[in-house]
């Protein structure tokens, strides 16, 4: 299936993280913090998005709960509003 953001919204790819506790037992997501950053996969149609510098690859940062979480695939993606993006991370 493939999903399509419209409007300000954008299809996130959502980060996880392997941990490993001190034993070497390799924590799954559902029994760690989730993270709430990822890569962008697709974006809506809004020119605030495109002078955010927001585009799929890049990688973003969004708070708790200004998020709609969503699996396609088996796999966990969020759909944020540009508006609530906290941070684009960049290379040096």
């Amino acid at each position: 299936m493939k999903l399509r953001p419209i409007n300000d919204k954008i299809l996130v790819k959502v980060a996880v993280k392997e941990e490993v506790t001190s034993s070497g037992i390799i924590l799954t997501p559902a029994k760690q913090d989730r993270l709430y950053e990822g890569t962008v996969v697709a974006v809506g149609e809004n020119p605030d998005i495109e002078k955010a510098g927001v585009k799929p690859g890049v990688y973003i940062m969004y708070p708790k709960g200004l998020n709609t979480p969503t699996i396609i695939d088996d796999e966990e993606y969020d759909i944020v509003s540009i508006y609530d993006i906290q941070g684009v991370c960049e290379d040096d």
